[in-house]
């Protein structure tokens, strides 16, 4: 009987968790796809927030702060003319990432991005790298895991998900 208790639990400690450190439930298909090793990595570095509908995440021409792997809800991304009129260029749901031009090296704010459905994000930025954008903590093998593990080829309603 303890053989097997034991192994069960061994079982249950190799199975990827489905929350973060604080018990919130991860829907985000880049966060779940990445591998158990670097989860904790990536996970440590996540803050959990709630975004309302029509909450301004970033104007066009802001300083970009921040990441958001959207959990729920829609994040609609906006090209705003000099008219202040403004048209849909892509939409970000549970399989995608707000904050691409982080990434790449880019601190300025291309389009404007509000919260289209009320949700939930996991927010990477500035704030954990103690406000240095020299610092933003987007490097090496975490970033590699986040975008080469998520298979953008065989989703077709992703191709626009990592636009900012």
């Amino acid at each position: 009987m303890a053989k097997s208790s034991a192994r069960s639990q061994i079982v249950r400690s190799q199975v990827p968790p489905n929350s973060d450190g604080d018990g919130n439930h991860i829907h985000n298909q880049i966060l779940q796809s990445l591998p158990p090793n670097e989860r904790e990595i990536v996970f440590d570095n996540l803050e959990f927030v709630r975004l309302s509908t029509h909450q301004v995440l970033h104007e066009t021409g802001d300083t970009l702060k921040s990441g958001y792997f959207c959990d729920s809800g829609m994040i609609s991304i906006l090209s705003v003319f000099s008219d202040g009129k403004s048209v849909e260029v892509g939409l970000v749901g549970k399989e995608g990432f707000l904050g691409l031009p982080l990434i790449a090296g880019f601190r300025t704010a291309g389009t404007r991005a509000t919260a289209q459905i009320e949700g939930t994000a996991f927010l990477r930025g500035l704030r954990q790298a103690g406000g240095d954008p020299a610092s933003v903590p987007y490097s090496g093998s975490e970033t590699a895991a986040i975008f080469a593990n998520h298979d953008h080829g065989s989703d077709p309603d992703c191709s626009l998900q990592s636009a900012s």
